[in-house]
């Protein structure tokens, strides 16, 4: 038999706000979705234009390089995650 339990939850401040954060991310995706790392991001082939041995040209050669001050937060939020992972 399993209890199900309505009566609300007492958190600590700290551990209130990490899941109120990790919340806040999950609902993040579309704005991942929809950015563009190449609007953030510098690739070997933005500054070279000879091929480095073993790697493509759309490789990340400088993670956040070409950002701009009015770069989307999609494209910013894509540019993280592409540098975390």
């Amino acid at each position: 038999m399993i209890n199900i339990v309505t009566k609300p939850l007492e958190f600590e401040i700290e551990l209130k706000k990490k899941i109120e954060f990790i919340c806040d991310f999950c609902n993040t995706k579309p704005k991942i979705i929809n950015g563009n790392i190449r609007n953030i991001d510098l690739t070997i082939g933005d500054i070279s234009a000879i091929p480095v041995p073993g790697l493509t040209m759309d490789t990340t050669a400088s993670n956040f390089a070409n950002a701009q001050s009015d770069a989307s937060k999609e494209d910013i939020a894509a540019g993280l995650i592409h540098m975390v992972l």
